[in-house]
């Protein structure tokens, strides 16, 4: 084959021109989208549920505005001030809809003769010089506590709900740009208030800037490091420079024909190149260094010799190495998260691109540019190598170590919780992330659900019994110790009827009087507020939002639990919950997604090793193989697991990338123990320490590339990516040590009895 391609090889070159060429202009195409609902699947029963919800109560984008002084506002009328400017000033912020915060929410304020309809502000401090500390029980009532005003009443928020496409960077960037000026200009009015932002609008312009810097910054980063790498191990610049021509020509060609099918980046999906980039250049790295043995072992040898040696000794491998690295990633086609399939899918086919230029192109050009060369790295590694071959020949490999490592690692992975958090998926560094986890300590945290209540009579939910079991229910919620906020049409009505009567009355009074209370309620709101945010518009349906502490995502499926627990013993008739709001579909994102990923993947294990056992002929070198691939990858999780305590739906993408990754290097030992046992007609030992001495220094080294490829995620600022990256790199190390010391005696074992076999 290598022969009909060098005679062909302009035809060769111009074809693979030709696909570059083509695939270039695809992209232009790919487009980077922050919104981070694409993690939800189409089939996702949590997320059809709350979009059903939002066709009912408009969808809540924001972002929230978190004013802090060192005075409670009771006592600062400068305090109040800053919070009317803001709230004012942010109406006019692109898409606003309508802003809530203590100067605009209504508060019925009554006398003996008459009710008047004014703001929370307004009530405690009436003018701009004078505040009515006497009137701050208006500043503690438990629907705005924690929502709108901290316990202590020194930190406000200002929530401005927006109407946008939240498809497009575009939008997003236009509204943090103007929120941005808006900051500024507070800071310069009302330079003792400290303002700080969050909410989900600010949290898609997080996402776009950490997908923006790893796309330049942490890729580019991981390019530069391999090629340094590949430049000391190879000691060739021209050798690094060919292997830098197939990864970046994968990279375009692969992403490019992504672009022409609508590829979409996002956070996650920004690892593509840097997994394709780091998986071909290891993949490759088996021919390029039998091309410098050859060089080491006869200085003499033609450049035309070595390329077609290493062709014939590694294009077998290097097909089945493929192979089963493809079908690890295409595992993730199991996964429910759509950027997760991404990955898998787009990352396989950058592998079969990568393979394909390894096979017909990479020759071509070696023979053509390829000078006899010496590396003095590869010389002291085969040294090394060569010691330990001789210590596995005679038996003495010992892989008790490794085996005490695996049962640590099992208290790891017992230790190791399934939790996801998307405003923690960011750096701890990052501004965003800091200022809404301040938020959280101050009023509530960026997790909301919301309980949809329909009613399941004629009546509606404005009766005095349906008001009463919803009360009822917010007390239960108010009582839970992961929740910061409850807001309901219970606690409105209860409001409105402290002036007009007594608040417990509103459990007692006619329907009537209810609706007229209703009435009196939408007259006193403000333009772009509206009652249908919590009641359906023919009164059937409404909803309590519930703003929560800063919690797990495992603890917010044990509310979801809690509350239709307490709801269902409660034995109403009257009424039906459903449990959504966007906390819901995230807390469930990896409990989700990890056991079909678990389902994919062991098809793909069992279906690679019963490849290498139907081409070896031997059930043995198939559970050896399995085992070569599984035992470092749980023992890699476990050792992660010792210094982490949860991981999420990184875990899906870590176990398909490392049992692809993994399994090559153990297929290229046992090609190379198999080719020393049948063609060299040695023994099960001498086969072993063969297979160290032929393959040893290359894996070393495509261990060493691929653990700086994927330790540069950790300087990624989106926490998916590195946590990826480092329990990657863990897995990888374990790997190695797995495949030098315990991989040799399993293959002993395996073919000691096996014909084929010399003395």
């Amino acid at each position: 084959m290598l022969k009909s391609l060098v005679e062909n090889r302009a035809k060769v070159l111009v074809g693979y021109l030709f696909v570059l060429a083509t695939a270039l202009p695809g992209l232009s195409q790919l487009l980077v989208s922050p919104d981070n609902r694409v993690f939800y699947g189409d089939g996702d029963p949590r997320y059809a549920l709350l979009r059903e919800f939002e066709d009912t109560f408009r969808p809540s984008s924001n972002i929230t505005f978190i004013l802090t002084s060192k005075e409670p506002l009771f006592a600062n009328p400068h305090f109040a001030s800053s919070i009317r400017w803001i709230s004012d000033l942010a109406e006019m912020l692109p898409g606003a809809r309508r802003v809530d915060s203590l100067s605009t929410l209504p508060l019925l304020v009554s006398s003996d003769t008459e009710v008047v309809n004014s703001t929370i502000v307004d009530y405690v401090c009436p003018t701009k010089t004078n505040c009515r500390p006497e009137r701050s029980d208006a500043l503690f009532r438990k629907s705005i506590q924690r929502r709108y005003i901290s316990d202590d009443a020194k930190t406000a928020g200002v929530v401005v709900v927006l109407d946008f496409d939240v498809r497009t960077v575009d939008a997003i960037t236009r509204i943090d740009r103007a929120a941005e000026k808006l900051i500024n200009d507070f800071q310069g009015k009302y330079e003792s208030i400290e303002i700080r932002r969050t909410g989900t609008v600010p949290l898609m312009q997080a996402y776009v800037d950490a997908t923006y810097k790893d796309l330049s910054g942490v890729l580019a980063f991981a390019i530069l490091v391999i090629m340094s790498l590949l430049y000391l191990t190879l000691g060739s610049i021209r050798m690094m420079l060919i292997m830098l021509g197939l990864g970046t020509s994968t990279i375009a060609i692969t992403m490019g024909i992504a672009g022409y099918a609508g590829l979409v980046i996002i956070t996650s999906t920004a690892t593509i190149p840097l997994i394709i980039f780091t998986i071909v250049m290891a993949a490759s790295m088996h021919f390029f260094l039998h091309v410098i043995r050859a060089f080491s072992l006869d200085a003499s040898t033609r450049v035309e010799q070595a390329v077609a040696r290493a062709y014939e000794a590694n294009w077998q491998p290097i097909l089945l190495t493929s192979a089963t690295t493809i079908a690890g990633l295409l595992s993730l086609g199991f996964v429910d998260s759509p950027p997760i399939n991404e990955i898998g899918y787009w990352s396989a086919l950058g592998l079969l691109v990568g393979t394909l230029l390894t096979l017909t192109v990479i020759p071509v050009v070696s023979q053509m540019w390829i000078r006899n060369t010496e590396s003095r790295f590869q010389s002291w590694l085969l040294v090394s190598l060569n010691l330990h071959a001789r210590n596995v020949e005679r038996g003495r490999s010992s892989h008790l170590a490794f085996i005490a490592l695996f049962l640590v690692s099992i208290a790891g992975i017992n230790s190791l919780s399934i939790d996801d958090d998307f405003v923690r998926y960011l750096g701890e560094d990052n501004q965003f992330r800091t200022e809404t986890e301040f938020a959280a300590r101050e009023l509530s945290s960026l997790n909301q659900l919301d309980v949809w209540i329909v009613a399941s009579n004629d009546a509606g939910i404005l009766t005095s019994t349906s008001l009463k079991q919803i009360s009822n229910l917010d007390a239960y919620l108010r009582s839970h110790p992961y929740v910061s906020n409850v807001l309901s049409i219970a606690d409105v009505m209860a409001e409105v009827a402290e002036h007009f009567g007594d608040a417990a009355s509103v459990g007692t009074v006619s329907n009537e009087a209810l609706e007229q209370m209703f009435w009196a309620y939408e007259l006193s709101l403000r333009v772009g507020q509206s009652a249908g945010d919590l009641v359906n518009p023919d009164r059937s349906q409404s909803r309590t939002s519930v703003l929560l502490k800063d919690v797990s995502a495992a603890s917010i499926r044990q509310l979801e639990s809690d509350i239709v627990l307490w709801f269902n013993d409660q034995n109403v008739s009257e009424l039906e919950i459903r449990i959504t709001g966007e906390a819901i579909p995230i807390s469930h994102l990896s409990v989700r997604n990890i056991p079909p990923m678990i389902t994919g993947i062991s098809i793909s294990l069992f279906a690679s090793s019963f490849l290498l056992g139907v081409f070896y002929k031997s059930a043995k070198i198939a559970l050896v193989a399995f085992c070569a691939t599984v035992v470092p990858v749980v023992c890699g999780i476990g050792l992660y697991g010792l210094t982490v305590q949860s991981i999420g739906l990184a875990a899906t993408v870590i176990v398909a990338v490392t049992v692809g990754v993994v399994i090559d290097d153990a297929i290229h030992i046992i090609y190379r123990h198999e080719d020393g046992r049948k063609n060299l007609h040695l023994s099960a030992n001498e086969s072993a320490a063969y297979s160290i001495h032929r393959a040893g220094s290359a894996v070393v080294t495509t261990t060493l590339i691929l653990l700086c490829g994927f330790l540069v995620l950790l300087f990624s600022d989106f926490s998916l990516n590195s946590s990826f990256g480092a329990c990657t790199g863990i897995i990888l190390v374990t790997a190695l040590v797995f495949d030098l010391f315990s991989l040799p005696k399993l293959l002993v074992w395996a073919t000691q009895d096996l014909p084929d076999t010399g003395s």
